[in-house]
């Protein structure tokens, strides 16, 4: 359980800014491939020694404001799938998903910052002003 509790809180996001319209009002999916230049499966930053995340998915819904995202993690004890939706801000190439969970007391300000291609999506998780682990996503498509 710590593994999950970690990870998602280094990918999961403040208030949903302005109107979305047109063609960005399509819901998007972005598919996890690199997390600090090293390929999937791997472990990251804030992970406990002996897990990795195995796959995981972010799914952007800008007519609720809300991403979804999805992992799969494997450690000692196997393999668990998990996931939490959060709000995030989204501006032209840049994105902010705030990993605070809705009406939770954060000390410390805990996002995920990145800038966003048509295909890519790179994201650096931020602790305070500290930056932690970075994230590459692919866009994998719409769902159905």
């Amino acid at each position: 359980m710590p593994c999950r509790r970690v990870f998602l809180a280094a990918l999961a996001t403040a208030g949903f800014a302005g109107c979305v319209t047109g063609p960005q009002a399509d819901r998007e999916v972005y598919t996890l491939v690199l997390i600090d230049g090293k390929p999937l499966p791997t472990s990251a930053q804030d992970l406990p020694e002996g897990f990795e995340i195995v796959s995981a998915s972010l799914d952007f819904d800008p007519a609720a404001g809300i991403v979804h995202f999805s992992q799969v993690t494997r450690g000692p004890g196997g393999t668990e799938s998990s996931s939490v939706d959060r709000e995030y801000q989204r501006t032209l190439d840049t994105v902010i998903i705030n990993l605070c969970p809705p009406l939770a007391l954060c000390l410390l300000r805990t996002e995920l910052i990145g800038t966003l291609t048509e295909s890519r999506l790179e994201l650096t998780h931020w602790l305070g002003a500290m930056p932690r682990s970075t994230f590459r996503f692919e866009r994998s498509g719409r769902p159905r």
